[in-house]
């Protein structure tokens, strides 16, 4: 039986592998969905210390060999999951990476990133959920109406859960995307 630890996107949660644990299950796998929110309530962590930090957790629980969980990360949780495979001796058999960005190599392509980053974090922070939730849906890559009926993230299901002024800064944005070769 094979263990998938699932790593959301920006602005989901644990929550949004629901779906996918449900088809793992029938298939004899399982699933631990990793709210990523609960590694930064308390305080700002660099995505390398959150790489060591997510491995130490499987670590601990004695996976082993075969028993060795694959790692699967969408978007901002697959850039999450690259900086738990640089870490020295990764505890995951394998991994797969859905839609992270690869980084940015120049320091002027950063410096704007970290600009848009600051804009949207502030949005998250205004204190419009749904407005903000209604602009990130509507980026030209999550809102491409052939491809999908319903937004990628349902406003509906986020209302209730609005991030922290500490999650939303130092989780969802997570400049400066530093190129990984």
């Amino acid at each position: 039986m094979q263990e998938v630890w699932c790593l959301h996107g920006a602005v989901g949660s644990a929550s949004d592998w629901k779906p996918f644990a449900h088809a793992m299950a029938g298939g004899g796998g399982e699933t631990r969905s990793v709210d990523l929110w609960r590694y930064l309530e308390c305080c700002p962590m660099p995505l390398m210390e959150f790489g060591r930090v997510l491995n130490a957790e499987c670590r601990g629980l004695g996976r082993t060999g075969e028993r060795r969980p694959v790692l699967l990360g969408y978007s901002m949780g697959a850039r999450l999951a690259l900086h738990a495979l640089l870490d020295e001796d990764p505890p995951w058999r394998t991994a797969v990476i859905v839609g992270a960005h690869p980084g940015l190599e120049s320091e002027p392509e950063r410096i704007a990133r970290r600009e848009g980053d600051a804009e949207w974090g502030a949005r998250a922070l205004s204190g419009d959920w749904r407005e903000f939730l209604d602009a990130w849906n509507a980026q030209p890559v999550l809102a491409d109406s052939s491809v999908r009926a319903e937004p990628v993230l349902s406003v509906s299901s986020l209302l209730s859960r609005p991030v922290s002024g500490s999650a939303s800064a130092n989780l969802a944005f997570v400049p400066p995307m530093l190129a990984y070769w």
